[in-house]
């Protein structure tokens, strides 16, 4: 990945923004007629895909936006805390979840394609170089989170599964408000 990632990405997203901006009439004539619930998932999606994004960026520290791949200056870490244990790529899921809920909120058949070009970038590209990379830098603590956790799409059971301060809250409870445990 490296520096030439960024160069490769500006030299895309610079003229594709320009066309944008200068196209945008043409872009934003095309609205699909989308029913009130359907929208209103959208705007839940949408604000759902804001939260994680928040949070991601939040665990992720200065570490967010590829800084260890540019510079030795700041040291990289695998990060695996919530909600990195519900899946790999929580940043990408959460950008994916913005373009979704904003097309099915909006019904903007730009925001359709924009949507469906930015999952199969993130899908067919930026996470196999990602991962690769990933691999090669943390080594069997990478492969073996792989193979423990989901790429894109977090198991529900992963979600609700006690972490260690669930677990530690648990047993502050008194003994007659907690369900009984099985033995075995």
């Amino acid at each position: 990945m490296g520096f030439f990632t960024y160069v490769a990405a500006a030299l895309a997203w610079l003229p594709a923004g320009w066309a944008a901006l200068h196209f945008r009439q043409a872009l934003l004539a095309h609205q699909l007629a989308i029913p009130s619930p359907a929208r209103l998932a959208g705007w839940t999606i949408f604000i759902a895909g804001s939260a994680l994004q928040c949070w991601t960026a939040k665990v992720m520290g200065p570490v967010i936006f590829g800084v260890p791949e540019v510079t030795t200056a700041m040291e990289s870490r695998h990060i695996t805390a919530p909600p990195f244990n519900w899946c790999r790529h929580p940043t990408y899921l959460a950008h994916s979840m913005i373009f979704g809920g904003a097309a099915l909120a909006t019904g903007y058949l730009a925001l359709f394609v924009v949507a469906l070009a930015d999952a199969l970038t993130v899908h067919l590209i930026i996470i196999p170089l990602e991962e690769r990379e990933l691999l090669e830098r943390f080594g069997s603590s990478y492969s073996e989170y792989m193979a423990a956790t989901p790429r894109f799409f977090p198991r529900l059971a992963a979600i609700f599964k006690p972490t260690p301060e669930k677990e530690k809250n648990c047993h502050e409870i008194p003994a007659m408000h907690r369900p009984a445990r099985r033995k075995g």
